[in-house]
């Protein structure tokens, strides 16, 4: 089926190498955009659950079964040219 059209998006992925360089050698116009790179972390629950509460009601929690709900956090981070990045836990 062709399908024209006046643009494409194509999200190829991070293995795309092969199919971007067989685009380019057709003769497709490419552009590309700026890449994220990621991470995660893993903290017990019962880290931060002690970080937020503290020790003395950290055992209230009880794995969102208590009193208190668990406890979540957020790390973000924003570089030189003013883009934030974070990430909600």
């Amino acid at each position: 089926e062709i399908v024209r059209c006046a643009s494409v998006v194509l999200a190829a992925g991070h293995s795309s190498r092969q199919l971007m360089e067989a685009l380019h050698e057709d003769g497709v116009k490419l552009s590309y955009q700026s890449f994220a790179a990621g991470f995660r972390i893993e903290h017990p629950q019962g880290l931060l659950d002690t970080i937020q509460y503290g020790s003395k009601y950290a055992g209230y929690v009880d794995n969102g079964k208590g009193p208190l709900p668990v406890a979540d956090y957020r790390v973000a981070n924003t570089v030189e040219d003013g883009v934030a990045a974070g990430r909600a836990c």
